[in-house]
């Protein structure tokens, strides 16, 4: 027997532990539930325990109840995290260091605009830009900001 076999009979009294108990955290969730049950940790012992021991359904519940706290709790940090990112980042450097991804976002976003409808509207050719070129805006996009993000998370750390 396997911890995904007895994870509805664990969803029975603690929904979030057997759906966690079916997946890759199944082995963590399932030494949880046998040690609060007293038994050895293996699925036919928590399955033999969950049919005797009256008190199973309230020790499942605690558990449950512990993984929603742990999650939330997990949550909470990461949110801080972020929120702690974003206020160094607004703290730090000059203005255009500080506002050069809304300067990047905006230039794009206005050659866009510019090739694809301003140019039509004057009833100019448009001209053909190669796909790499898109790729490129993107690139420097997508560095500037991992990089600035890091940087940011190494200075909200220390």
């Amino acid at each position: 027997m396997e911890w995904k076999d007895i994870a509805a009979e664990i969803g029975k009294f603690a929904p979030l532990a057997g759906t966690l108990i079916g997946g890759p955290a199944g082995a963590a969730i399932g030494s949880m539930i046998s040690s609060a049950l007293g038994v050895a940790n293996t699925p036919d012992a928590v399955s033999q325990a969950l049919t005797v021991d009256p008190e199973a359904a309230v020790k499942l519940r605690t558990i449950d109840a512990q993984v929603q706290i742990a999650q939330i709790t997990a949550a909470s940090a990461q949110v801080e995290a972020v929120n702690k990112t974003l206020q160094t980042e607004a703290m730090g450097g000059s203005f255009w260091q500080r506002n050069h991804h809304a300067f990047e976002s905006t230039l794009t976003i206005l050659f866009v605009i510019g090739v694809y409808f301003v140019l039509p509207l004057l009833h100019i050719a448009v001209p053909v830009i190669p796909e790499f070129a898109f790729m490129m805006i993107g690139g420097v996009l997508g560095v500037t900001a991992w990089q600035r993000g890091k940087a940011n998370i190494q200075s909200a750390s220390q």
